[in-house]
């Protein structure tokens, strides 16, 4: 099984470098207010979420504790 690696603001910029470099070895979940105007790679997965907002980040840890299993 490979590691899940969480990426914030993975959708553009040095994120999006971030995102297509772990997703080579890890299980990725993108993190971002904005969905990537790119396809995402192979084993990468995208949550829409806005990372002051408390109850997005817990579930933001669900989604990621479910890639993991």
């Amino acid at each position: 099984m490979k590691p899940v690696a969480i990426i914030v603001g993975g959708s553009s910029n040095i994120g999006w470098a971030c995102t297509r470099r772990f997703s080579e070895t890890h299980r990725v979940l993108v993190a971002d207010i904005r969905p990537p105007t790119e396809s995402l790679p192979d084993g990468a997965s995208f949550f829409q979420m806005d990372i002051t907002d408390q109850r997005d980040c817990r579930e933001l840890m669900q989604n990621a504790g479910s890639l993991g299993e």
